[in-house]
């Protein structure tokens, strides 16, 4: 009956114990997938959940998972929704219950590379004491996360040589004791979300960054002077750093490690640079995928274009483009690529447009840049600029002065260029259009940059783009074996029943 919305998540368990062990309610879980049921259900039917590909994920990557384990979901009314109901057949209904289909990929084993990463001075590692803002980069040791008060670490490696369009699989801080501590503490470690950490400064303490998430270490184990101690796993939190855009090999990465909500008091005290000249090392493994460079040009004066705003006219003989307005007034440019050497299957990292300067132009115009959504973009006579259905945007403000015979890059524009090449359809070779307008509500103004008529090239498209080898693909029906596979728990009294229909 009703429209009932139910949440599906699964237990957090490398191999999931049976109802008889523990109880529904007694589980840690993943997060979960919300399903709104707003259609009736027909006795006999076969209905499908969402999509739990990014749930099993979760569980499938623990420790400890392997070939053959078992995993159990749980389902539950989601919060704040009205009652009603689905009612599904169970194994001791139709000798059956609810099948799981799954359908994963297998990659070949990507190319694995180790790095260890050491401080370069005594100011990379700092403590920040939180009531006060107090900084110090001069201690001969990092007390993790109390020193007579509260406090927060920050510790910074100047140079990581990640490349580009790598994965990280593992990353830890190595921490040698230098004082035994005390209690047992729980900390929270992160990253500053930033493509190159800026040197620690009372202008740009710990608590000022912006950070990734955070991974929590509770230190309950004692530590011994002298001994070394890891981190846990940090490789998510490098993951966001690598894939927010800008990063390049060999750009600063620092953690922050906080005290966690509710941890007891108490410190581990780990060797700061100052205090053994060498501090905490950052141990990082990482897969490296097939990274191309692309340099990409125009073929013909067609492949750009000029479209006045005002009447729709395009004109493809200019000899240079007027980014966005020609003697105040509006237009659109189109510039077309018509054989980009993509692969499907790329990820692109990086793509930018160089335009050559053809005339300075006047004041600071805002433009925005977007791609035709389209597989195979089609040629501006057969279709103009304004008529085309487009991806999302990037804004470019455009400040700098431009000096003729210099050449502008755009703002990175990789995010749109992989809204195209993962349209059905895209192959290799494949034409690809970018459209550039006015921003929204910005003033008049435009530079000005030389059309394939004007110096036989026109803007250039450049793009890195990263490949896996192609990944094998199984899928897979797993079934229930036993009536006790499926259960019902009561909420408030905790019954529990593993012999419904």
């Amino acid at each position: 009956s009703g429209q009932p919305v139910i949440d599906i998540a699964f237990d957090k368990a490398a191999s999931s114990a049976s109802w008889g062990v523990q109880k529904p309610s007694s589980r840690l879980l993943t997060s979960s997938a919300t399903w709104s049921i707003t259609q009736d259900w027909t006795p006999g039917t076969v209905y499908s959940s969402p999509n739990l590909a990014w749930e099993i994920n979760e569980v499938i990557s623990l420790n400890g998972w392997s070939y053959g384990n078992a995993i159990s979901a749980v389902i539950i009314r989601s919060l704040g929704t009205q009652s009603g109901n689905r009612i599904a057949e169970s194994f001791n209904g139709d000798g059956l219950g609810p099948v799981l289909r799954v359908t994963y990929s297998l990659l070949p084993p990507p190319v694995s590379s180790t790095l260890e990463v050491h401080l370069t001075s005594n100011a990379d590692d700092c403590e920040e004491r939180v009531h006060s803002g107090e900084l110090r980069t001069d201690s001969s040791d990092l007390e993790m996360t109390q020193e007579n008060q509260q406090q927060i670490v920050g510790i910074r490696w100047s140079s990581v040589d990640i490349p580009m369009g790598a994965v990280v699989t593992e990353a830890v801080i190595d921490f040698t004791c230098d004082e035994k501590g005390s209690g047992q503490p729980s900390v929270d470690l992160a990253l500053e979300l930033s493509q190159n950490s800026a040197s620690w400064s009372l202008s740009s303490k710990p608590s000022q960054r912006s950070l990734t998430s955070s991974t929590r270490w509770s230190l309950t184990e004692s530590w011994s002077v002298g001994n070394v101690y890891s981190s846990p796993n940090l490789a998510t939190q490098f993951n966001e750093v690598l894939s927010s855009g800008g990063w390049i090999t060999g750009n600063a990465v620092s953690v922050i490690i906080s005290k966690a909500v509710g941890s007891d008091d108490g410190a581990r005290i780990a060797n700061s640079r100052d205090g053994d000249g060498v501090g905490p090392v950052l141990k990082i493994t990482f897969a490296t995928q097939v990274v191309t460079d692309l340099v990409i040009k125009m073929s013909s004066g067609s492949d750009d274009c000029e479209e006045l705003v005002s009447n729709g006219e395009v004109d493809s003989s200019s000899s240079d483009l007027e980014l966005p307005d020609e003697n105040g007034k509006e237009q659109l440019v189109g510039i077309r690529w018509p054989s980009v050497a993509i692969p499907t299957g790329a990820v692109v990292t990086e793509a930018v447009i160089d335009f050559t300067c053809d005339e300075k132009g006047s004041g600071q115009p805002v433009i925005d840049i977007a791609f035709d959504k389209a597989a195979s973009s089609a040629s501006w006579g057969v279709q103009k600029p304004s008529s085309r259905l487009l991806t999302s945007s990037a804004t470019w403000s455009i400040t700098q002065d431009w000096t003729p015979g210099t050449v502008y890059s755009s703002p990175n524009l990789a995010w749109e260029i992989n809204e195209v090449i993962s349209l059905n359809g895209w192959s290799y070779g494949n034409a690809i259009s970018a459209v550039i307008i006015r921003s929204l509500g910005t003033q008049s103004g435009n530079r000005i940059a030389e059309s394939f008529n004007g110096d036989g090239l026109g803007p250039v498209l450049r793009v890195t783009y990263s490949l896996l080898p192609p990944p094998v693909s199984s899928t897979l029906e797993v079934h229930l074996t036993s009536n006790a596979d499926d259960c019902e728990e009561r909420v408030h009294s905790g019954e529990l029943r593993t012999d419904s229909s």
